[in-house]
Formats: C-alpha cells, sequence, structure tokens
C-alpha cells in the first residue's frame, strides 16, 4: 500500500458547496450550535474543523434515553481528503446529570453528511433537574484502499476548545412537570333531546386522552389528539349541568377539569328513531328503526362508532357496508328537520360474524412497468388462488408465466428479453372490509435478451435478480372474491447476476423501487381444486 502522503487530493469546489449546504434548521424542541476543533491530519498540520451540533432543550425522567446528534461537518480540515476512502467522525460527550453522576455517549458522524449524523442517546433515567453536555474528545478515521484491496486504518485526533465554552443544557422536569395543561375553553352545542355535542381545546405536553365530565361523572374518554365527544343517552331537561373536561398524560396524571354551565332546553321527542335493530353479515350491516309517532322526519343520519357515515331520506332501514368480519361495531341513528336534529336513538353493540373459510381463484392478465435503468412495460399473464380464514388472513400462490417484452436500456438501446417472475414461497395477506391485500417473493431471471433484436446478451438460466423481490398487490374498488377485479401494486428490482455481458451494462444501475404491476382477475373466478 502506497503510503498517504502520496494519495492526498483536493477535495473541489463542488463538494465544498455541498458541506455548506448541510446546516439544516433544528429540530423542534432542540437546541443547535457550534463546536470548533483543531483537527491533525496525516503529513500536513492541524486544521480546523467545525461541527453543527443538536441537543434536546427539555426531557423527561419517565424517557428512557434522549439523543444528541451531529448535523454538519466543515471546515477545512476536511478541504483534504484521502482517495476513495471512508471518513468517520467520533465525537464523545460526557452529560452530566442532575444527581452528581455522569452519562457517557459517542456519536460516529460519517463524512460526507448527507443527512443528520445518528445519535447514541444518553440513558437520563430517574433524573430530575438541570443537566449539562460536555463534550470530551473528537478523532477522525480516514479508512484506505490500495488497488489489491488492502485497508488501513489511520486516525486522526482532535483538539476541542477548553474553557469559555458555552455547553448546552438540558431541563429534565420533574414528575409534576410531566402532567398535560389543562384542556382549552370548552364549547357544548345541544344536538338532540338525548345528546350533546362538546368540544375543547387542545392540551399541551405528552396528552394520552381525555375525560368528559356532566356534572362530576365521567361520560366519555376519547384518545388524543381528538377533542370533541357526543355526550348521548341524556334525559330532556330544563336545568343547568356542568360539563368538565380534563386531559390525562401518558403517565396517567390528569389535569383539574375545565368547565363550562350549560342550561339545557326541552326537545319534542316526536320523530326521534327508536327500536333499532340489525341484521348481520361477514363485511356489512343492516339497520332498521322506529319513530316516535307524530312527525316523520325529511332525513335521518347514520352514526358508526361516533362518526357520521351515512345521510338517508325516506326510508327506516339502510346497509353500512366495507366492515370487518369478526369486529365490534357500535351504531345510532338520528333524525333531523333541516337544521335542528330531532334525536339519536339509543345505541347498539354488534359483532361481525367471522368470514367462512374459502377457496378462490382467479385467471390473471395486466403488465408490469419497470421504472429502473431498464425502462418498458412487461405484459404479464397467470393466475391466483388462495384460501381466506375465518379471520380474513390470506395464503395461497401467485403464478406469472414468462413474458417476452421489449424494453430500454441506457435510455437508447432496444432491448428484446424473455422476463419471468418465479414464485419463492406462498402467497400470504389479508382480507378485510372488502380489500383484498396480497405480498408474494418472487426472483425476476431475464432467461434471453437481445440488443437490436438481433445481438444476443443473455442465453440461459442463470440471470437473474440477486435479491428475492416482495410483489404487494391491492384490490381496487368493486373488487369481488366472487366476481374478481382489479389488484395493483409495486415492487423492487436488485442488481442483476449471471447475466454475462449484460451484467457490464446495466446490472450495477438495475436496482431501484417504484416499478409497478397491474392485473385484473377474470371473472368468473374457478374454484380452487382440493
Amino acid at each position: 500500500m502506497s503510503h498517504p502522503s502520496t494519495r492526498l487530493r483536493r477535495l473541489g469546489l463542488a463538494g465544498l458547496a455541498t458541506l455548506a449546504s448541510l446546516a439544516a434548521a433544528p429540530s423542534a424542541g432542540a437546541t443547535a450550535y457550534t463546536l470548533n476543533a483543531q483537527c491533525k491530519l496525516p503529513v500536513i498540520s492541524e486544521r480546523p474543523l467545525t461541527l453543527g451540533i443538536e441537543v434536546p432543550a427539555t426531557a423527561s425522567p419517565a424517557d428512557s434515553v434522549v439523543p444528541l446528534k451531529v448535523t454538519s461537518l466543515s471546515g477545512s480540515a476536511l478541504d483534504v481528503i484521502v482517495e476513495e476512502a471512508r471518513i468517520t467522525a467520533t465525537l464523545k460527550a460526557s452529560v452530566a446529570l442532575p444527581s452528581g453522576g455522569s452519562a457517557p455517549s459517542e456519536v460516529k458522524a460519517r463524512y460526507p453528511l448527507t443527512t443528520p449524523a445518528n445519535a447514541t442517546p444518553v440513558s437520563l433515567v430517574g433524573e430530575s433537574g438541570e443537566a449539562t453536555v460536555v463534550y470530551t474528545g473528537l478523532t477522525i478515521e480516514w479508512t484506505t484502499f490500495d488497488s489489491e484491496g488492502g485497508e488501513r486504518v489511520i486516525t486522526n485526533p482532535c483538539t476541542l476548545p477548553v474553557g469559555n465554552l458555552n455547553y448546552p443544557k438540558i431541563q429534565i422536569g420533574d414528575e409534576g412537570s410531566l402532567a398535560p395543561s389543562p384542556p382549552g375553553p370548552v364549547t357544548v352545542k345541544r344536538e338532540s333531546s338525548t345528546s350533546l355535542a362538546v368540544a375543547w381545546g387542545a392540551s399541551t405536553g405528552n396528552v394520552a386522552s381525555y375525560r368528559v365530565y356532566f356534572d362530576g361523572v365521567i361520560t366519555a374518554t376519547v384518545a388524543a389528539p381528538r377533542t370533541s365527544a357526543r355526550v348521548s343517552g341524556l334525559l330532556p331537561s330544563s336545568s343547568p349541568v356542568e360539563i368538565g373536561v380534563a386531559a390525562v398524560g401518558a403517565n396517567g396524571l390528569s389535569t383539574r377539569p375545565t368547565t363550562v354551565m350549560f342550561q339545557e332546553i326541552t326537545i319534542d321527542p316526536y320523530g326521534v328513531p327508536v327500536d333499532l335493530r340489525s341484521t348481520l353479515a361477514p363485511t356489512s350491516v343492516t339497520l332498521s328503526w322506529n319513530i316516535y309517532p307524530g312527525f316523520e322526519p325529511p332525513s335521518y343520519e347514520v352514526f358508526q362508532d361516533d362518526v357520521l357515515v351515512k345521510t338517508l331520506s325516506g326510508a327506516r332501514t339502510t346497509t353500512v357496508t366495507g366492515l370487518t368480519p369478526g369486529k365490534t361495531y357500535k351504531f345510532a341513528v338520528g333524525s333531523r328537520n333541516g337544521s335542528l336534529q330531532l334525536g339519536v336513538s339509543p345505541p347498539i353493540t354488534v359483532t361481525l360474524p367471522p368470514l367462512p373459510s374459502s377457496s378462490y381463484a382467479w385467471d390473471l392478465k395486466g403488465s408490469a412497468s419497470i421504472k429502473t435503468l431498464i425502462k418498458g412495460s412487461v405484459p404479464l399473464k397467470g393466475g391466483l388462488a388462495v384460501d381466506i380464514d375465518d379471520a380474513g388472513v390470506v395464503t395461497g400462490d401467485l403464478v406469472l408465466q414468462e413474458a417476452s417484452a421489449r424494453l430500454t436500456a441506457l435510455s437508447f438501446l432496444p432491448l428484446t428479453a424473455k422476463i419471468a417472475f418465479v414464485a419463492s414461497g406462498p402467497t400470504t395477506g389479508t382480507y378485510a372490509a372488502d380489500v383484498l391485500k396480497t405480498t408474494s417473493k418472487v426472483r425476476i431471471k431475464v432467461t434471453q435478451a437481445k440488443l437490436f433484436g438481433a445481438i444476443p446478451v443473455v442465453t440461459g438460466n442463470t440471470c437473474q435478480t440477486r435479491k428475492l423481490s416482495d410483489i404487494n398487490l391491492t384490490s381496487g374498488a368493486g373488487f369481488s372474491l366472487q366476481e374478481g377485479g382489479s389488484l395493483s401494486g409495486q415492487f423492487a428490482l436488485s442488481d442483476l447476476n449471471g447475466c454475462g455481458s449484460l451484467n457490464g451494462l446495466i446490472s450495477p444501475l438495475t436496482s431501484g423501487a417504484g416499478n409497478t404491476i397491474t392485473l385484473q382477475a377474470t371473472v368468473p373466478p374457478t374454484p380452487r381444486a382440493g
């Protein structure tokens, strides 16, 4: 291996411009600053180096770790690099904890930086108060390579400034500070004679959920970040009530409720839906109801898990589709006369029956679009056979026939190829809410390739992707297990191996994601043989 002094070269202006562009704005809640050092490089004297540092401004003793980051490296110490070298800067830090102890940390930053460097976290469990980050050492490693592939690691120490350095602080909150802030103002709107709509301003802090109180009694709990709830099942009354909302932290600590007084009003119950009932299927629920006599409301609203999913008029029955077999849902129906909601029925809770275990098979026809270096569309034919159990778990087989395709290599070379998608293992997936999703692992092979339709560049069965590809398919709108429909998805290609002269031509550049596949399942499906 040649001496390092004979292999030094200057980094071009383009490289320096890249370094200058790496200083990014700090992440939210973090403190950004710079750290200057002097680094001893091979053969030459010390050179200055500037590090961009990012430290979280606050942390919680409930956090298991707090990351420190190097976000940029620049300076004349990096104005000289070793040809074909790997460069790593290792920054050592010690975090002085409030208890008087310290926690070590070591941050490794690859050069040149293309993303903020990964950070070794520092444990702060159980600490409370102000912690100080002190950087204790910096080294730069140059891993060089000779013509025979040998490696040599050269470690260059760097000198950090001593004294008068404004080391960053991390404020670690005590247990009392972990409770969220109280919710903002509470607003209440009458929805019907038996329900209220409650909304409030979001709390700050580590909020997990909100509790809604009705005259001091919890009537609803919703997960953050949702800031609204419906209080239903109330009796009409003209008495004022206190509505309150409290925020609950991830550690279970709760704020005092933010309250508001609300004057109830009495609404005539005529036209309010009653006697709500259901007929169940694996992926749908048919709802029917009656009303209080005396008034037929112009429209009805159907609520699924307290979310409005349908508005209809005239009929007292409807079907909600696209549900998941075996899942539990809550439904209610309200009636409306213009802008006035007359009332909401008492809710019912239903659990859908599981999907019967079944077998299905389809003939497939479509194409794959390759977006990497070899550009073009590959026509596809084949079949998909699956078993679906009562939990919606899918297992089966995807078979795609070998296809001939006209492609373009290197953006200008016409290439005629035969391409095979060879399955490697079973197809797996799920069927839920009328959506079929499958994943199949395949090895993509090029069994024949000719440039300009005449010059053979691949023959035989050895040219294939180095790694397996996942073909992920999702059914489109209107897909039916009994009638078929469209399936589409994406897959990635790794580099090619065993392709003869094609290896050197395009293999190193063929890998990439974003390749698409579109298939149409024939109608009707053929039952899979037992």
